[in-house]
């Protein structure tokens, strides 16, 4: 409980301002506002958006529990690859992870080292990963309507 508590309330609180989020339609008036970018592809409108909770939230689950809501209206009505969004909502949470992750301080905490050196050794890795692989994703968004199961 020493150890694993302290995570557990801090993605507890994270999951309930995403439910504040939803209901108080702040996150409605966000859609509305990246909707107005039209000329983005919707996937890095879903990057954006989810990469903004994560920070604001502090944590990647309830951040994606938020956007695909908010979202998936958007995703089915123009016909996009909605396996894509999912795959977008796992790998999306690795961009820009920063010390308002839950995960950042269970690694920190878990390894008895300092913040520094967790943002050396998992900010930075995991948010070129999450870049690099929304790159991969911008690119098989064109055509994932001919790739069987996107």
């Amino acid at each position: 409980i020493r150890e694993s508590g302290p995570v557990l309330v801090i993605l507890g609180c994270a999951s309930c301002y995403g439910g504040v989020l939803q209901l108080s339609g702040v996150g409605d008036y966000i859609v509305g506002l990246l909707s107005n970018l039209g000329s983005l592809p919707m996937l890095l409108i879903a990057a954006i958006l989810l990469s903004l909770l994560h920070v604001g939230v502090g944590g990647g689950t309830p951040a994606a529990v938020t956007t695909i809501p908010l979202l998936l209206p958007m995703f089915e009505k123009s016909g996009n690859s909605l396996m894509l969004l999912g795959v977008l909502m796992g790998l999306g949470q690795l961009i820009f992870l920063c010390p308002t992750d839950a995960t950042f301080w269970f690694v920190k905490e878990g390894s008895d080292i300092s913040v520094k050196e967790t943002i050396v050794a998992m900010c930075v890795p995991a948010t070129i990963v999450g870049i690099i692989g929304l790159i991969f994703l911008m690119v098989l968004d064109p055509i994932a309507a001919t790739i069987p199961g996107l």
